[in-house]
């Protein structure tokens, strides 16, 4: 995460560090992304660049942070909504296609999901990984599942009930991303897929 010093800074200078990492993020993979490139843009010595953020994939977290934020902001507003297991996912695959569509954050989140790491683009959806979850999460865990409409008898089955949810979805936001004509598509896909898991498949 970003320094203090890195906070501090005017305004004007951190969203022009912020732009300019996100438009070399938007062209590059994360591993053919330059820090040179990013550094020219941004107008700042290479010196203060490590003074903000400690290398490449801290300052390609510091942005993912900021859609996860967002985010999760949206998931608290609908918890009394009745947020569950099941839709918390769709509004991950809400979220995303709908900013993907957004030529702000096209390309960048394009790239995310198609031309990254997975490890670094299943960043965006850690908050559903129980098992790195702090007790804040947690907590917010218990608000969205009702274990006694499960099927499960211990806490490891429900975290692969999770697990596969978050495959599921983290596949279908792939493809969608990779043709954002299909994004409709993909999330009656994705409608089904949950359908098998809630319901199964025999008869």
């Amino acid at each position: 995460m970003p320094s203090q010093t890195f906070v501090n800074l005017p305004a004007e200078k951190r969203i022009r560090i912020i732009q300019a990492a996100k438009e070399e993020f938007s062209q590059y993979s994360f591993y053919d992304a330059s820090i040179n490139r990013i550094i020219k843009e941004a107008q700042i010595p290479r010196g203060s660049f490590y003074r903000y953020f400690e290398n490449k994939e801290d300052l390609f977290l510091y942005l993912l942070n900021e859609y996860k934020s967002d985010l999760l902001d949206q998931i608290n507003s609908k918890i009394n909504a009745g947020v569950n297991l099941f839709s918390i996912h769709f509004l991950l695959f809400d979220y995303i296609t709908k900013k993907a569509m957004d030529p702000a954050h096209s390309k960048f989140l394009v790239n995310v999901f198609t031309r990254t790491d997975s490890k670094l683009a299943e960043h965006l959806m850690s908050f559903t990984d129980v098992r790195e979850m702090e007790e804040k999460q947690e907590k917010f865990l218990n608000l969205v599942t009702d274990t006694h409409l499960l099927k499960v008898e211990i806490k490891e089955e429900l975290f692969q009930v999770i697990e596969i949810l978050r495959t599921i979805t983290f596949n279908q936001i792939i493809l969608a991303l990779n043709d954002l004509s299909t994004v409709s598509q993909k999330r009656k896909d994705m409608e089904r897929q949950f359908h098998f898991i809630k319901y199964g498949v025999l008869k």
